[in-house]
């Protein structure tokens, strides 16, 4: 045992855990500057909160390292199954807040189920791909792909949670790339999509329309639906070359900024360290990126490429979709800043999914 553990720290990649890890202390520093509000000494509690989650993160990343991927793998359709159940009660018992029911209580903590969907619907794409490898360019293949993907996705949209289930769909996407699907096939889902549209618009709640609407024309409601994003340039461009310093956002201080513990975490830290300092967090996960598309190339199987690229897929959409709302190029979509956004359930499956990755390379090190 010892040896094989041995052998799992010397085949980590300490490139890609390091900047994760960084990721994870600017988060957490970033949380706090958050929860701080200077001149009357009071903190929120979303810093305790996420500094325990971050401890039971990097239990779950030890976890998904030192058990090996493929026997994980094997119970992946199980996983898949119980979150799926795990969904629907949720569209009944589930706790409403903000208009949406994506919460769920256990233990006195509040978990939200559609991220943790994450990691199971990418381990089940991952299996199915692995099990037909060629045979995805066939129609019949595809289709059964496009559903183990899109049952859940149209679950997390009813709740309504449109942000996962926008990473959902560029999850299937990504995979079914990599896995080589017929670019006609590709097209035609893409052309489908594409027609969608008005019934996509006609089925969005009426809070959701005018976000998009605000995306279009930001003067439409500017102290309504685009407050957020008008504050949030207003923060990301008063931060300059070098930032106002740690505490010193005066946007985040003074309370303007809403949801700035979470969608908005990148906008309080843009504020804080500028220029400079969002060109480092860039330049972190464009590492881990970089790593992680290296480990989806070195990989021994086709099983371990997939999962590799499935969480390519999820981290960078995220971090594309993040960075461009907080400064207008894209609609409020409420999908959180990876290893840096106030979110329990977000952090454990961030974190997990590095440990997944580690997992990967580890095991084409020894084997």
């Amino acid at each position: 045992m010892k040896a094989t553990l041995r052998q799992l720290f010397r085949g980590i990649d300490y490139v890609a855990f390091l900047c994760a890890s960084m990721l994870i202390v600017i988060g957490l520093l970033t949380v706090f500057s958050s929860s701080y509000r200077s001149g009357i000494d009071e903190f929120r509690p979303y810093f305790s909160r996420q500094l325990m989650w971050a401890l039971l993160g990097t239990v779950g990343m030890a976890a998904a390292i030192i058990i090996d991927y493929r026997f994980m793998a094997r119970f992946s359709y199980y996983a898949y199954g119980a979150m799926l159940v795990l969904l629907l009660i949720l569209l009944i018992e589930g706790k409403e807040v903000k208009g949406a029911q994506r919460w769920i209580s256990l233990f006195g903590f509040q978990l939200q189920p559609s991220e943790f969907v994450k990691v199971t619907t990418l381990f089940a794409l991952a299996r199915y791909l692995d099990a037909v490898r060629e045979r995805i360019r066939e129609p019949r293949f595809l289709m059964v792909a496009l559903a183990i993907a899109g049952a859940p996705c149209g679950l997390i949209v009813i709740q309504p949670d449109l942000g996962t289930g926008l990473v959902l769909v560029a999850l299937i996407g990504g995979m079914l790339f990599a896995a080589n699907a017929k670019p006609s096939h590709m097209a035609t889902l893409a052309g489908c999509g594409i027609a969608m549209m008005p019934i996509f618009w006609k089925s969005l709640k009426t809070y959701q329309k005018y976000r998009l609407l605000s995306f279009i024309n930001p003067d439409i409601d500017p102290l309504g639906s685009s407050y957020q994003i008008i504050q949030s340039k207003i923060a990301v461009g008063a931060g300059g070359l070098v930032g106002k310093g740690w505490l010193g956002g005066t946007q985040s201080q003074l309370n303007f900024l809403p949801e700035q513990h979470s969608d908005f975490i990148f906008s309080v830290f843009a504020e804080e360290w500028g220029f400079v300092g969002s060109l480092i967090v860039a330049l972190l996960y464009a590492g881990l990126l970089f790593q992680a598309l290296k480990i989806a190339q070195s990989s021994r199987d086709f099983l371990g490429s997939m999962l590799a690229v499935g969480i390519i897929t999820v981290v960078s959409f995220q971090v594309l979709i993040n960075l461009l709302m907080t400064v207008g190029l894209m609609p409020v979509t409420g999908i959180p800043l990876p290893f840096m956004s106030y979110g329990g359930s977000n952090l454990l499956t961030m974190m997990a999914c590095v440990g997944l990755l580690l997992n990967i390379k580890t095991r084409s090190h020894i084997f």
